[in-house]
């Protein structure tokens, strides 16, 4: 069987303008991918409304953050002109679309006069109805035409076949700025327009090429977050048989099965995504590891859920979910070498103190650091079925081990507590 053809690149920085990224190695891959000719494009959201923007009509963001955003862009703009790869920027707002795609607009022409730039530049409004290209031209003076207002769309399909027009309009566009309530859409935007250049019709609609677009957009759009450590971005190709790889910016972490099938069971994920009236199949899905820090990712399917089906999504929790910890430092002799039986002890004072509480609804373990050292540090962790039995039990825990280390003997420290040990010589 014919392996399959790479349908397009896409490195998502970071998850969301201007948490910061590896400005190094997201100039590495760009460079790394300029031998191919597979399309290539810088895809991320900017969710403003995580950080603090008003809820009227009036938008603005803070100083500092305004300053970070301002940052990203110069940096995504400077890897626009070197390595001639587009950027596409989605303004995500629940509040005022428009608006903040025009804050966006106006964060990219000031960074490109900063960095002494002329860019081209597309806006897609959120609109259903509007249908005519905005085009501008970014540079030192000058500035874009503006965009209706209006509602955004009730699903994805409407926006994409904006961008799409848009796009199509203005084949040669550098930066495209859209406004979209679904972090899904720049990926599953620009995905559509490569599918569209490269395969027909019905290849481009098979339900494991949809899926395999969905699956890819829901991992990017949290960037680097399906990585081991996680790290700001990611970088996703689709190939043609509806399969995709996935692996990460950060030179230190790497993507493997489990991350990245983990990934979808996140509480924030969901299978069903209304938007774009179907649901992600996984049963016949398939994770493989492969050398370079990557996954290949096959067998996803999207399904269309018609109205009359119910689907329901379920997330399981920890038995004891709450947790509450304290340290303490242990410095005298008798203590360490028979610290076990002094912690069992304790163990068994504090569930004498609270027996209205179910024995199955918290447990104390104790965590001992530095045995066989003159000095070992204690750390009491408490899971409960509840904050307030965590808290309760907490403080219980403490003032035992305060107790018993103070009754025995001295030279025990633990929070609120400071029991010093004075050397005293034998004449004295």
């Amino acid at each position: 069987m014919a392996s399959a053809e790479s349908i397009c690149h896409i490195i998502t920085p970071v998850s969301n303008l201007g948490y910061g990224f590896d400005n190094i190695g997201v100039n590495n891959l760009l460079r790394q991918l300029a031998a191919n000719r597979t399309p290539t494009a810088i895809v991320l959201n900017s969710h403003f409304d995580e950080t603090g923007s008003a809820a009227g009509g009036s938008v603005g963001l803070p100083v500092g953050h305004r300053a970070s955003c301002l940052r990203d862009v110069r940096r995504l703009l400077r890897c626009v002109g070197t390595h001639g790869v587009p950027l596409i920027l989605n303004a995500v707002s629940t509040n005022a679309p428009q608006d903040h795609l025009d804050l966006v607009a106006e964060m990219v022409r000031e960074a490109a006069t900063q960095n002494s730039q002329s860019l081209k530049m597309v806006k897609v409004d959120s609109s259903e109805e509007q249908r005519s290209p905005s085009h501008g031209t970014v540079a030192q003076g000058t500035s874009s035409t503006g965009v209706q207002r209006s509602a955004s769309p009730r699903t994805i399909g409407n926006i994409v076949q904006a961008f799409l027009e848009k796009a199509e309009a203005r084949p040669d566009f550098e930066v495209l700025l859209s406004s979209s309530r679904c972090r899904l859409m720049p990926f599953m935007a620009f995905t559509s327009l490569c599918l569209k250049n490269t395969l027909d019709q019905i290849q481009a609609q098979a339900a494991s090429m949809r899926g395999g677009v969905l699956h890819l957009a829901k991992i990017l759009e949290e960037g680097g977050v399906s990585a081991i450590p996680r790290c700001a971005g990611a970088i996703g190709t689709l190939f043609s048989d509806g399969s995709f790889e996935v692996s990460p910016v950060g030179s230190r972490s790497q993507c493997s099965s489990i991350s990245v099938a983990s990934h979808i069971l996140q509480p924030k994920s969901r299978l069903s995504v209304p938007e774009v009236g179907g649901a992600l199949d996984l049963r016949q899905a398939s994770y493989q590891t492969l050398e370079n820090r990557t996954v290949r990712v096959r067998g996803t399917m999207l399904r269309r859920v018609s109205e009359s089906e119910r689907w329901f999504e379920a997330q399981a929790r920890l038995q004891r979910p709450y947790r509450s910890v304290y340290l303490g430092r242990i410095t005298d002799a008798l203590l360490t070498t028979t610290i076990d039986t002094l912690l069992q002890r304790i163990k068994g004072y504090v569930q004498a103190q609270q027996p209205h509480f179910p024995a199955d609804s918290w447990d104390l373990i104790f965590h001992v650091y530095g045995r066989g050292t003159p000095e070992i540090i204690v750390a009491g962790e408490i899971t409960a079925n509840s904050q307030d039995i965590a808290r309760a039990m907490t403080e219980i825990s403490r003032m035992a081990t305060r107790l018993a280390c103070g009754l025995q003997n001295r030279g025990a420290e633990f929070p609120d507590s400071t029991i010093n040990v004075l050397s005293v010589a034998a004449s004295e």
